[in-house]
C-alpha cells in the first residue's frame, strides 16, 4: 500500500497511472476491502481533469483483478471471497477445525422452533404434528 500510495501521489504520466493501477490491483487481490479506493481515486483524477490517467489507472487495476473475480464467480457465485483467509487457515492447519468454533446460519433454528412450539402453536401448520411433541428432535437432542 505504501508503494501504491507513493505511485498514486506522484502520477503525472500514463505509465505512472498504469503502475499505480498495477499496485492497487495487487492490493485488492490481497485485501478486497481496498476496492473502494479504486473508485475514490478514479473520481479524484476525473475531478482534476485527468480523465486519460483515470482511465488507464482504473483499467489496469481491473485487468489485474478480473481473472480472480471471474474465477470466484464461476466457483462460488460471488465476485469476492466471503470468508477471507479463514478457509486458507482451515485448509492448511491440521487442527484448525478444533480451534475455531462453528457458526452456522441456522444456529438458533432449534431454539426458535421450540419457542414457537411452546408459545405460538397457531403459527404451525397442521402438517407439523411432530413439532407439537415436547420431546421431539427440534426441542432436545435426546429423548428422555
Amino acid at each position: 500500500m505504501i508503494v501504491f500510495a507513493y505511485t498514486l501521489v506522484t502520477t503525472t504520466t500514463l505509465t505512472d497511472a498504469v503502475a499505480a493501477g498495477l499496485w492497487l490491483g495487487l492490493a485488492i487481490l490481497t485485501r478486497s476491502m481496498i476496492l473502494p479506493v479504486l473508485g475514490l481515486t478514479s473520481v479524484m483524477f476525473v475531478i482534476r481533469s485527468r480523465k486519460g490517467i483515470a482511465l488507464a489507472y482504473t483499467m489496469t487495476a481491473l485487468t489485474v483483478v478480473s481473472p480472480c473475480l471471474v474465477r470466484n464467480y464461476l466457483l462460488k457465485g460471488a465476485l469476492f471471497p466471503t470468508r477471507s483467509g479463514l478457509t486458507l487457515f482451515l485448509g492448511n492447519l491440521k487442527y484448525a477445525a478444533a480451534l475455531l468454533p462453528e457458526y452456522h446460519v441456522d444456529l438458533l433454528g432449534d431454539y426458535a422452533m421450540s419457542i414457537v412450539v411452546q408459545e405460538h402453536t397457531e403459527l404451525l401448520d397442521s402438517t407439523d404434528e411432530k413439532l407439537l411433541d415436547p420431546w421431539s428432535s427440534c426441542c432436545s437432542s435426546t429423548r428422555r
